[in-house]
């Protein structure tokens, strides 16, 4: 009988080491990536709405006003960028998916930066015609192609969190049966 219960506080144990690993991934490394990308969605698709206020926007205050938006947007994409960069560096986190779908991210913003800037520098040079046909041949794909990559690694995260409850479920279920 003891020899049963010291099995059982064992395999205990495991399970719940199990469990509590299932959790914090969840809670703190899929969840907290997915919310830095939840922002770099917001940051890109407000960016790309005050784009376009910059070109169609008659009032130059109104133009400055969005100028400033996008800038303050751009610093708020970046108080996420970093941190995500070292979460997804570290190699306990690693996945190359993730890597995948960054790299993807990267470069379509390495892409659209200089159109943002040209675009503006289009429009404050009184080239309103050549700034309005940039921003809609160029910046607007270049936008939604930012915005599809972001949200498959959003998607990615949200489909690794169902995986992992399911184990953890499993799991959980598996030692309650035991019990």
């Amino acid at each position: 009988l003891i020899s049963l219960l010291i099995v059982l506080t064992l395999v205990g144990m495991h399970r719940v080491k199990q469990i509590n690993d299932g959790l914090v991934s969840i809670n703190q490394v899929n969840s907290v990536k997915q919310r830095y990308a939840i922002n770099f969605r917001g940051s890109v698709h407000d960016r790309a709405i005050e784009l376009r206020d910059v070109v169609l926007q008659k009032d130059e205050a109104d133009v400055a006003a969005a100028a400033a938006t996008i800038d303050r947007l751009a610093e708020f994409y970046a108080k996420s960028a970093g941190p995500l960069d070292q979460l997804v560096a570290e190699p306990a986190y690693r996945d190359v998916r993730e890597d995948a779908i960054l790299k993807d991210i990267k470069a379509i913003e390495a892409r659209t930066l200089p159109l943002i800037v040209r675009v503006r520098e289009l429009r404050d040079s009184g080239e309103k015609t050549e700034a309005h046909r940039l921003l809609m041949s160029e910046a607007k794909p270049a936008f939604t192609d930012w915005l599809a990559a972001i949200n498959r690694f959003i998607d990615l995260q949200e489909a690794k969190n169902a995986a992992i409850a399911k184990e953890v479920m499993a799991t959980a279920s598996g030692f309650a049966m035991l019990m």
